[in-house]
């Protein structure tokens, strides 16, 4: 069974640390967090949102090359959205509730793929 709890803590966590970062600069202990939350989402849950992704790109972005999970966990990653006539759009994996936004870039649009 799926623990979209720990999932959307460990989520959270990691949004915090690279907001944190982003506004004080890196810090070694900082990037060591970021860094063991980050795999153990991807040991523990990778699978499992890979094919939400996965399910996300077959619907509207077959186009579109898949990244590594850490890009949609750690910023956004840039698609072209043709099935929801937009451009460029903003793809993103984020917590509370856990779920995968597409945005434009200028975050007028935005549009829910998945909520868990």
């Amino acid at each position: 069974m799926m623990d979209y709890n720990k999932l959307n803590q460990l989520i959270e966590k990691t949004v915090i640390i690279k907001h944190h970062m982003n506004k004080h600069g890196k810090d070694p202990l900082l990037v060591e967090s970021l860094n063991d939350y980050l795999t153990e989402i991807k040991i523990h849950f990778g699978e499992f949102l890979y094919e939400k992704l996965f399910e996300s790109y077959e619907d509207y972005f077959e186009d579109n090359e898949m990244e590594s999970i850490e890009n949609y966990l750690s910023g956004e990653v840039c698609v072209y959205g043709d099935e929801l006539d937009q451009e460029d759009l903003l793809l993103s994996i984020k917590p509370s509730p856990l779920r995968i936004e597409v945005s434009d870039p200028s975050h007028q649009y935005r549009n829910i793929l998945w909520q868990g």
